[in-house]
This record gives C-alpha cells, sequence and structure tokens, in this order.
C-alpha cells in the first residue's frame, strides 16, 4: 500500500490536465491571488482486504475533490465551465504511479458552497477506489 504513491498519481493527473488557473495543493504555501484558482485535496476512506488467497485484493476509498474559486458576483458560468473541464479529468479515469495500486475513479459531482471571503466556491468531487494486491 502506498498513501504518497497514492497521491502522487492523483496530484500527477491534475497538474498534467489543468493548466487553466493556478492549483493550491494541500499543505503547500500559496501565494493569495485575486484571480480565480483551484484546491486539490484527497480525502482517504477506509480500507479492506476483498479476496482470499495469496495475493490478497486489498482496496481503499476515498473522495477526490477540487474546490474552484471565482471572484464573487460574476455569476456560476465560470466555475461550472471550470467544473466541466475537472469533471472529465477524473469521470472514470484509471491511473497509477509507482507503488499506487490502480485507482478508479467514479462519476464526478458538484455543490455549490457560496461566497466566502469574496470568493464563490463549487466544489467537485469524484469517488475513488483503490485496488492492491498483497
Amino acid at each position: 500500500m502506498s498513501f504518497a504513491d497514492e497521491r502522487k498519481a492523483i496530484e500527477s493527473r491534475m497538474a498534467a490536465a489543468w493548466t487553466t488557473t493556478p492549483i493550491r495543493w494541500e499543505n503547500v504555501p500559496f501565494a493569495a491571488t485575486s484571480t480565480p484558482y483551484v484546491a486539490l485535496f484527497i480525502l482517504d476512506g477506509e480500507g479492506n482486504q476483498v479476496s482470499l488467497g495469496s495475493p490478497a485484493l486489498r482496496r481503499w476509498v476515498g473522495i477526490i475533490v477540487v474546490q474552484i474559486f471565482v471572484q464573487q458576483d460574476t455569476g456560476t458560468q465560470l466555475a461550472r465551465s471550470y467544473a466541466d473541464t475537472i469533471g472529465a479529468i477524473f469521470d472514470r479515469a484509471q491511473f497509477s504511479s509507482g507503488n499506487s495500486g490502480m485507482i478508479r475513479c467514479q462519476t464526478p459531482s458538484i455543490n455549490n458552497v457560496g461566497v466566502t471571503n469574496g470568493w464563490n466556491q463549487i466544489n467537485v468531487t469524484v469517488p475513488f477506489i483503490r485496488d492492491k494486491q498483497y
């Protein structure tokens, strides 16, 4: 199991496919900006062994969350177009990196969070499953 490689795989996919705005990475310094930006977070869930025998298949579930921030009072069209593009990056995608195991994304959803500190926020959430044999 490699949670570090899981993060690398997801972040690499996002970095390679998203060049539209700056990306704020989790726990990495980010310079304040007055232009739209996105932030990527990985929420890991429970892991289980899902097969018997050797090698056994282990499975972890999680959610990729991409927060989209656009200026307040500019409507939702831009944020929703960003959501479409981000959703397409992960929609039913399968990928891996190093020792991560196969990451299989499911169908993305969006959630309008609202306005805070001058930014309107929409979140794109993508559930995923990561399988690895041991």
